[in-house]
């Protein structure tokens, strides 16, 4: 991963959900951790160029006279070539999600009564169940099955490791056609392959090229763990992708983002179910109008996090 830029601020924990969304637009990735417990937080971004170091100040600045606190000055440094599949895997530990355990595909050992096991290699693609939108839609999943949800079509958009497609496939095994998973990234692609042939389920995983071109549908379930973003890019195509009844269920979004994110499908038609908050991040759970498939019941919110 030679050529990777790391930029790295620690701030108050409640300051978390402002300095991100500061910064957040100029990151190929972003992410956050509690340092130590009830104490500071360290927001890091990656960036495949050396990001304008003025411009990530200034917006810190910006950000930080809004909540009255002196502006937090980043480290800009270049990342190491390391074996990132390596260390990613050697700090893999088995965590429970709702009714998901999700383990280390090396990691064999029969899941406790009444949960799915989920083996995964993660390798260089994004989702072991460690960050806070990925386990916001691994429940927000479960919680729809709960309540009757019986999507015969599935689509998991921006499939990173396969993490939500092979959750899918677990909560709804009897289904008309594979969970289909579409990444931008080849290596997404794969891995989501790799891990959906070790937990022997039905998913069909493609490459796409942004947008909502090739999304097909219509499915009556589509999560989409990506960025605010995108996710309002993609108002329109998922709406039309998403059958009567349907559910959509996004995350990758910061708390403070849900008014926009949810703006956008609103005006698509699509009316708000439920959300979940975990660490700052949101995942949001909405509905298409329409009659739903004969004998599913409604699903209900979710309680609030």
């Amino acid at each position: 991963m030679s050529g990777i830029w790391r930029t790295a601020l620690t701030v108050p924990a409640a300051a978390v959900p402002a300095f991100s969304q500061a910064i957040e637009e100029l990151a190929d990735t972003l992410s956050t951790f509690e340092i130590a417990e009830n104490g500071p937080w360290q927001i890091e971004m990656l960036c495949e160029a050396p990001p304008d170091r003025a411009a990530v100040v200034a917006r810190l600045a910006l950000a930080a006279a809004s909540l009255g606190l002196p502006t937090p000055q980043p480290v800009i440094e270049p990342v190491a070539k390391q074996d990132w599949v390596a260390i990613n895997q050697a700090s893999f530990r088995p965590r429970a999600i709702g009714r998901f355990v999700v383990r280390p595909g090396h990691d064999r050992a029969g899941p406790p009564r009444g949960r799915h096991t989920i083996l995964l290699d993660a390798g260089v693609a994004f989702g072991t169940g460690e960050h806070a939108t990925t386990q916001g839609c691994l429940q927000a999943m479960d919680a729809l099955a709960r309540c009757g949800l019986r999507p015969r079509r599935i689509l998991d958009l921006g499939c990173g490791s396969g993490i939500l497609a092979v959750g899918a496939a677990m909560l709804w095994p009897g289904r008309r056609a594979p969970v289909r998973a579409l990444d931008i990234d080849i290596d997404a692609v794969r891995m989501t392959r790799e891990n959906a042939r070790r937990n022997c389920v039905s998913v069909r995983a493609a490459r796409s090229h942004g947008g909502s071109e090739g999304m097909g549908g219509p499915y009556g379930l589509i999560v989409a763990n990506i960025l605010a973003r995108p996710l309002i890019a993609l108002a329109g195509g998922v709406a039309r992708a998403l059958a009567p009844g349907g559910f959509v269920v996004l995350s990758g979004l910061l708390v403070e983002h849900e008014g926009e994110v949810l703006r956008a499908y609103r005006a698509r038609g699509l009316v708000f179910a439920s959300r979940r908050r975990i660490a700052g991040w949101s995942t949001l759970v909405l509905r298409r109008r329409g009659k739903r498939p004969a004998g599913q019941r409604p699903a209900g919110p979710s309680p609030k996090k």
